[in-house]
């Protein structure tokens, strides 16, 4: 079957149901956030998940919890940061090889 397949080329894949976020919810982590590298993450708001890109690459990232969001077909979690008055500021992505990356609302 499909997982069999994913094993084979090395591409795990993470078959957890999502929770379901109101849009209000996916909303607020949408936005543009920029790593010490100065790379670009842009996240929207897909339907009942979100999208993320960066340059060339991009996936959908599904909610696993309020703050934190997972992808089927690699192996990332995003989590999101939210200051005081709710508003969402930072955005951890952890790939699991080394230490995860932090990335910062770029305001726009």
């Amino acid at each position: 079957g499909l997982r069999a397949a994913s094993i084979l080329v090395g591409r795990p894949l993470d078959d957890r149901p999502a929770v379901r976020l109101s849009p209000e919810l996916l909303d607020r982590c949408a936005g543009t956030y920029r790593d010490a590298a100065g790379d670009d993450w842009i996240v929207a708001r897909k339907d009942d998940h979100l999208l993320l890109t960066a340059g060339p690459l991009n996936g959908e990232a599904w909610p696993s919890s309020e703050t934190s969001f997972f992808f089927r077909d690699a192996v990332r979690t995003l989590r999101f940061s939210a200051g005081a008055d709710g508003t969402v500021e930072g955005m951890e992505i952890d790939e699991k090889a080394g230490p995860a990356e932090m990335a910062v609302r770029v305001k726009n």
